[in-house]
């Protein structure tokens, strides 16, 4: 490394520094040595077979050659003549290098916003002596070094940092030598997120030639949206497989992120990782990364839809590097204005078309930024801060796609990773949307503000609901019973448009019995818990999940009721005819689900079947029906409906049909004369008390916490430790510490009525949770804690 092409410009730098600024303090005896020092680096630094080329290594021999060679023993070492010779070497490769290394719109080539900074801060630095010894070159130069500062200025973040592009490092742009690399008002109002300058009269920015969108919602806030899509590559250097990638900042912090560069030594996975398309907001195809540079750069095309105008967001990339598939992505950015909030809608249009027809498995990734939790949906990404929500993700397609976040922590590679410092890596979350066919086609909208899905408090930071991951998520709110042997699944209803929630928690309130609820938080709608373009992912994963609880618990499936009215009934059937359980309760339940979907519901028949003709009403109304014929004989099911309910003319008679045929011993049908389908929730309500108390019983005192006093129940999920107090009087304020051997780590104060805690972020060890709880009945605070914990 002693004569590497940069090492040897950047001592050469230092001797140059050393010889001017110091003369006369080195040793007479050592000047003989130093001078040949001297002569060796302006030998090599003018040498075409030691120059680095046209990239900021050679960059950097040509500044050095320039400083050493009118440096005070430079200019001893050699005649005009020869000195002559080097100022032009150097300042015909430093023209060629800046006027090819920026494109037509002023974006450094290098793929890196750190590395657009530094040669503009070098370039401006040189322009005085470029005046002074070729100025023929200078006003060249000097453009190249004013279009520039365009792009810096919209690249920075609202929060004042750097965003993660290339081999770019995370750091604040006020904090480090950038803030001084251009000196305009807006530039310098971006650096200092509003405290000075001025603000700049454009919110979006469009880089045509280097194939970079920015936009922002305003300047004056730090916490404002910004966006940028990059779509360029125009050199090898510094480059990642990150073409077509999408970032977005919002609330403070940059929310869908990417990885970010872990260094330059090749042989570490890391490195290879942080290369990767996997590491990046980009889709990948039969689960292989493009590589990160290729012999010639290009394949990359960008197109301004818009054509430049300053009020419309509208661009699109093309990925072309592989030979076998190209990738679409149009991305469209429009301000939104509701009520109470103004955001930003951004909607992504991506298209992987296979060249070779083949069929292909494709993933489209977005990494979820720092100190953000996700909340998962079958169609929907939720992203909370705290108690508050800043980014909403939701899809759409017209082929089955499977949804998981992927953690550093799980056991399938590539494992996610986040590199804030170059070397350093830490754990994180992406969210994965998987596909396969000759084509994948997948529309997704990012807001940040009024949001499409109502918040019923299941992402908030310590919800009582759960995700459950396979192949699609499951959310559900599980509520244990002590010493209970019976478990009541409650499948949701019906429910407006993004709205999902769950039902009849009431209805069990005091029944002897674990009490699971899910959601059907599957497309836009629902989708009976069942499928995706006729794909049944959602159907095993719900079944795989609602498993995995009765296992937990230890019940037997003849000790399991499925409970649900309309939508929800239908579920409780096609579930419980798949499983042995011992009852089925239902409320009205449609059995021909595309006949009821078809009118008002289209929406929600498009997505289970892919369509909304004849053959795919018929397809969802055969669904009941094929699964019924395997109930088993033990099954009791009770069914109640209304005489003025439609249901009762279109959809019983099928029903009873078909249980008739099969003969099925245990089923029952309560009428209840003039109700309407609207009016089924009450007396549903009652129904599912008077059949389900007989079978499970009342919960004793002992179970309803009236004397036994707190207890607490501890839960272990990756690098979180979820606690949760039952047998806790309603008004009760409680408190949390969070222990690792006898020192307590963490402490959260008391809040009254807060009885579920989550510790998340915790590195590995053994923990214990303390809880304290003061209420009417106990003004002293009663503790009680968990057992060992161990965080792996």
């Amino acid at each position: 490394m002693s004569f590497h092409d940069e090492t040897t410009a950047q001592r050469s730098l230092q001797i140059a520094r050393l010889l001017d600024n110091y003369p006369g303090t080195l040793p007479q005896e050592a000047l003989s040595d130093i001078g040949e020092m001297v002569r060796l680096h302006l030998s090599l630094l003018s040498s075409s077979t030691f120059y680095a080329g046209n990239n900021n290594h050679g960059m950097f021999q040509d500044i050095a050659l320039l400083r050493l060679a009118t440096s005070r023993m430079g200019q001893e070492l050699t005649n005009d003549e020869r000195r002559t010779e080097l100022r032009m070497l150097a300042s015909r490769r430093l023209e060629q290098y800046f006027t090819s290394s920026f494109t037509d719109d002023g974006v450094h080539v290098e793929n890196s916003p750190g590395y657009h900074f530094m040669v503009s801060r070098y370039l401006r630095d040189l322009l005085p002596v470029v005046d002074l010894l070729n100025p023929s070159i200078s006003s060249k130069l000097r453009n190249i070094y004013s279009s520039a500062e365009r792009y810096a200025t919209h690249i920075i973040m609202p929060d004042g940092y750097l965003p993660p592009i290339g081999d770019t490092k995370h750091e604040r742009v006020r904090d480090i030598s950038h803030r001084t690399t251009f000196g305009s008002d807006e530039f310098i109002y971006s650096v200092f997120q509003g405290r000075k300058g001025t603000s700049p009269g454009e919110n979006s920015a469009i880089f045509l030639s280097a194939g970079y969108a920015l936009h922002r919602s305003q300047w004056d806030d730090a916490k404002s949206d910004w966006l940028l899509f990059k779509a360029g590559y125009h050199s090898n250097y510094h480059h990642h497989a990150d073409d077509l990638s999408l970032l977005v900042h919002s609330g403070g912090s940059l929310v869908l992120g990417e990885s970010g560069p872990y260094g330059y030594d090749y042989s570490n996975p890391l490195t290879t990782y942080a290369f990767s398309q996997f590491a990046h907001n980009v889709i990948t195809v039969d689960g292989l990364s493009q590589p990160r540079s290729q012999p010639t750069p290009g394949g990359i095309d960008f197109i301004d839809h818009a054509q430049g105008s300053s009020n419309v967001f509208d661009v699109e990339g093309v990925n072309r590097r592989s030979k076998n598939w190209s990738h679409h992505r149009r991305v469209n950015v429009r301000p939104e204005q509701s009520h109470d909030a103004s955001g930003t809608r951004i909607s992504v249009h991506d298209v992987v078309l296979s060249l070779d027809e083949g069929v292909h498995d494709y993933a489209l990734r977005w990494h979820v930024g720092p100190g953000v939790k996700p909340l998962l949906r079958g169609n929907a990404l939720e992203l909370f801060k705290g108690h508050t929500k800043v980014l909403e993700i939701t899809w759409r397609a017209p082929q089955p796609i499977t949804a998981r976040l992927t953690r550093s922590q799980d056991a399938e590679e590539p494992k996610p990773f986040r590199f804030p410092r170059f070397g350093v890596s830490e754990e994180a979350t992406v969210l994965e949307l998987s596909g396969s066919g000759p084509r994948f086609d997948v529309a997704t909208d990012i807001r940040t503000s009024d949001f499409l899905l109502k918040d019923w408090g299941v992402g908030q930071k310590d919800s009582p609901w759960f995700n459950y991951q396979a192949e699609m998520p499951v959310n559900y709110r599980l509520e244990k019973s002590i010493n209970a042997s019976k478990l009541v699944v409650v499948f949701s209803a019906m429910a407006p448009t993004g709205s999902f929630t769950y039902n009849y928690k009431s209805a069990l309130t005091g029944l002897n019995a674990h009490k699971l609820y899910v959601l059907d938080d599957y497309g836009d709608q629902g989708a009976y818990f069942y499928s995706d373009h006729r794909a049944l992912s959602i159907y095993r994963s719900v079944l795989e999940a609602v498993t995995h609880v009765k296992e937990e618990l230890r019940v037997e499936w003849q000790d399991v009721a499925f409970v649900g009215s309309s939508k929800g009934g239908t579920a409780a059937l096609v579930f419980g005819s798949s499983v042995p359980v011992g009852r089925i309760v239902v409320g009205a339940p449609q059995v021909k689900i595309g006949s009821f979907l078809r009118k008002p519901h289209p929406n929600i028949l498009e997505y289970m079947t892919g369509g909304t003709t004849e053959e795919s009403v018929d397809w969802a109304d055969r669904i009941v029906t094929n699964h019924l014929r395997r109930v088993r004989p033990e099954t009791k099911i009770d069914l109640l409906i209304g005489t003025r309910d439609h249901h009762y003319r279109d959809h019983l008679p099928t029903l009873r049909k078909e249980l008739e045929r099969m003969n099925h011993p245990r089923f029952s049908v309560q009428e209840i004369e003039g109700l309407t389908h609207a009016d089924i929730g009450r007396p549903f309500r009652s129904f599912i008390s008077e059949q389900l108390e007989p079978w499970a019983g009342r919960e004793s005192p002992r179970s309803r916490g009236t004397s036994a006093g707190p207890t607490v129940e501890a839960e272990v999920r990756g690098n979180a430790i979820t606690a949760t107090l039952t047998e806790v009087a309603q008004g009760s304020d409680i408190a949390f510490y969070l222990y690792e051997a006898r020192d307590p780590v963490q402490k959260i104060g008391y809040v009254k009525n807060r009885f579920t805690m989550t510790f998340e972020d915790l590195p590995a060890g053994k923990y214990r949770v303390r809880c304290f709880v003061r209420s009417g009945t106990h003004p002293d605070p009663v503790t009680v804690s968990t057992p060992a914990l161990k965080v792996s």
